[in-house]
């Protein structure tokens, strides 16, 4: 496991998340994802679609880091497809590689079965970028 979440901004807050992980028979993290700022430009534009293309930026480059890594996923309450629709150079495809949660309810055991369908059976990268959600208020499902 490599956090990539918020929770890896501080020592106590991945202290709680590896407790959290071993009270559940979940491997202890591994690592984490560097931390990146956000492309100013997209910032400017929104703030959510900035947040979604910074995390992919810093998995794409741990994963870059550790080239040993040939299959993954990423279980996210994003939707990763925002990152995929300003995707630079570089970053890995995220829709294709992601489960989306709930934030409310956390993960599921749907997703954790598609969490392991996509390590088995990594999909190939797409040629254009998944669709997405048209506004960032679906995304977190505040509707409007």
């Amino acid at each position: 496991v490599v956090l990539s979440s918020e929770w890896r901004r501080t020592e106590s807050l991945k202290s709680s998340i590896g407790a959290v992980l071993r009270s559940q028979d979940i491997p202890s993290l591994r690592d984490a994802t560097p931390i990146f700022g956000p492309r100013i430009e997209l910032q400017k534009v929104n703030p959510i679609l900035a947040w979604c293309e910074r995390r992919a930026r810093e998995i794409g480059s741990w994963l870059k880091d550790h080239p040993e890594v040939t299959a993954w996923v990423a279980l996210d309450d994003l939707d990763f497809a925002w990152a995929d629709g300003v995707r630079m150079a570089g970053t890995p495809w995220m829709k294709v590689r992601s489960v989306h949660t709930d934030d409310k309810i956390c993960i599921t055991d749907e997703n954790a079965q598609e969490a392991v369908r996509i390590l088995l059976n990594p999909p190939p990268d797409p040629k254009v970028p998944p669709p997405r959600k048209t506004r960032a208020s679906d995304e977190f499902g505040n509707g409007g």
